[in-house]
């Protein structure tokens, strides 16, 4: 692991104030029973739980999940801090499901030259250019995939998992995944995700038979994927090629175990928080009907079969970043870090848990003018955010390797939907979030009719 104290560049040292302050020193967030409290609190609405903590007490305070107590932080400041002192903290410990269940090599759990010689290694399958060139495939999966529907009620968030899933297995790996493995494969990352939050509950949650059953045939599937391409690497796909190579100078030669990861996070890296966002951006663009008739326009003037880059569609690229803002797939995370450390005057010692409120920044009405309301339009003029304002990937040395993928997939749905069809839910959404294995509407089910336009 990376020198801790070494990530705390001169500028730090030379701004910072000497430590004259605790975590204790700040007031403790933890409405209702000691324990539960807060942990029901968060669960039901992490959102509102912690913009009211704000409220209350400013962007540092302290609260508890599952008994720990956590120093939160949030605002440009912090977001500066914990993103360029990406060594301080140990994704060991907080990407600790990943790990347990698909190995130490796995990318979102590692730390510091590991993490960023495998992230070199990962990279390329998710340039920009490559999976633009692959944008037709998608649009016709789309097309596919709600083509099929007819006029059956159908469950957004689980069409919403099926598309990005198929658009990836299709177009980037040129895989048919069958319906019983893409189930298998959603459980399994949604499992994956909530694991984090399980607490002292996490190992008996990964005991459950449901998920047992599920890793199984995923693992199953994977592996014989793996054997079948590092056999023959010139049959597999460009993507699956972009990353299995000879290893470079001081790397390590690739496990069949690491190759099975990799294979897993090819086909479902960002897929829930994805899933999400495309979810959440149907609700908002459905819910605004003269919103809804402009992107129709814009589509109208660039289809997807004549789509080059988001500069064609500069409506649908606002209202993605707009959705976003609002709706992050994840608002907040739970850092360790592995040594000392101050932030602004407060002396936080190693192994304290701190909870960093990355999504603060998207509702300070000095940012984003009337931070509640959908408007895509102000990612559209001439203002300039902050650049460390917008944190629905996060940032630094662990962003959100699949961004490229996301912010690409989620306009071609669109552009592959809202022309061609009518969006009805069987009953108005309430727009209310809690918490899932990413920021999810409140609904357990949003039921829909999707009606070919005329």
């Amino acid at each position: 692991m990376e020198n801790a104290a070494s990530t705390l560049m001169p500028q730090d040292a030379a701004t910072l104030a000497p430590p004259t302050r605790t975590p204790a020193d700040f007031p403790l967030y933890a409405p209702g029973s000691p324990y539960w409290g807060p942990t029901h609190g968060v669960n039901r609405d992490p959102l509102g739980y912690h913009l009211k903590a704000v409220q209350l007490h400013g962007p540092i305070y302290r609260t508890t999940y599952h008994g720990r107590e956590s120093l939160c932080i949030g605002g440009v400041e912090a977001n500066d801090f914990v993103w360029r002192n990406s060594a301080l903290w140990d994704y060991n410990v907080m990407r600790a499901s990943f790990r347990q269940e698909f190995g130490t090599d796995y990318l979102t759990g590692m730390n510091g030259e590991r993490h960023k010689q495998k992230r070199r290694r990962l990279n390329p399958a998710f340039r920009p250019e490559f999976l633009g060139a692959a944008s037709a495939k998608m649009s016709a999966t789309v097309q596919d995939e709600i083509g099929a529907i007819g006029a059956r009620p159908v469950e957004l968030r689980q069409v919403c998992h099926r598309l990005l899933l198929n658009m990836t297995a299709h177009a980037l790996l040129g895989l048919e995944v069958p319906l019983p493995m893409q189930r298998a494969i959603i459980r399994v990352e949604r499992d994956l995700l909530l694991g984090g939050g399980k607490g002292p509950g996490r190992e008996a949650w990964f005991k459950r038979p449901v998920y047992l059953r599920a890793k199984e045939k995923v693992v199953a599937y994977l592996g014989a994927l793996a054997d079948r391409w590092m056999a023959d690497p010139e049959s597999a796909p460009e993507m699956f090629r972009a990353v299995f190579r000879e290893p470079a100078d001081g790397e390590a030669p690739l496990t069949r175990s690491e190759v099975l990861g990799d294979i897993y996070l090819l086909l479902t890296g960002g897929l829930n928080s994805t899933a999400n966002v495309t979810l959440w951006t149907l609700m908002y663009v459905y819910g605004n009907p003269g919103w809804l008739e402009q992107l129709r326009e814009e589509i109208r003037a660039v289809p997807p079969e004549n789509f080059r880059s988001m500069k064609d569609w500069p409506k649908i690229k606002a209202t993605v970043l707009e959705v976003e803002r609002l709706r992050p797939p994840t608002p907040l995370n739970t850092l360790i870090p592995v040594a000392d450390f101050e932030f602004q005057g407060i002396a936080i010692p190693k192994g304290s848990p701190v909870t960093h409120f990355m999504a603060l920044t998207h509702f300070l009405p000095e940012i984003y003018p009337d931070p509640e309301r959908f408007q895509p339009e102000r990612f559209m003029g001439d203002t300039v955010y902050p650049p460390k304002a917008h944190a629905a990937f996060g940032g630094g040395a662990h962003m959100c390797i699949g961004m490229p993928l996301a912010r690409l997939e989620v306009p071609l749905i669109l552009a592959n939907i809202l022309p061609r069809y009518d969006l009805t839910f069987s009953k108005a959404p309430s727009f209310a979030s809690r918490h899932g294995a990413a920021l999810t509407p409140k609904e357990k089910g949003l039921w829909v009719t999707l009606k070919p336009r005329g």
